[in-house]
């Protein structure tokens, strides 16, 4: 019998266009799940720089970093449907390695519709970078 899963890592991307606030943006469907997070934060690094080809608004592409191992990236851009783009990995524990598969998928879907709810209020690097600077 194989190991149960004890971790995973969500991809998640939030865009946004000047008339969002804060708690605003359109939040897409997952990128990717991943059990590691070095794959997750490649993923995420990987997307972030497509999303952001050849539409970066001052040509430095990407800024990104890790926070507390996992990746956090943001790029401002030129498009007409978004200004800037958010994305991150968040880390899903299950508690209960000996559950059954119906209820881990049960307990799955309720945290990731929590986790979705949450991803609404994304960790707002654009606010952090802007202070930086």
């Amino acid at each position: 019998m194989p190991d149960p899963i004890k971790v995973i890592y969500i991809v998640f991307r939030k865009d946004f266009d000047d008339s969002d606030t804060e708690e605003d943006g359109r939040l897409a469907p997952p990128i990717g799940i991943f059990r590691s997070a070095d794959t997750a934060n490649e993923a995420a690094k990987l997307h972030c720089k497509m999303q952001a080809r050849n539409k970066s608004y001052d040509g430095n592409d990407t800024e990104h970093e890790l926070r507390d191992g996992l990746y956090v990236g943001w790029c401002y851009t030129l498009e007409h449907w978004r200004d800037y783009f958010e994305v991150w990995v968040e880390m899903k524990k299950f508690d209960d390695a000996e559950e059954t598969p119906e209820t881990r998928k049960r307990n799955f879907l309720e945290e990731a519709a929590e986790n979705s709810r949450r991803a609404q209020n994304a960790p707002r690097a654009k606010y952090y970078w802007r202070s930086q600077t």
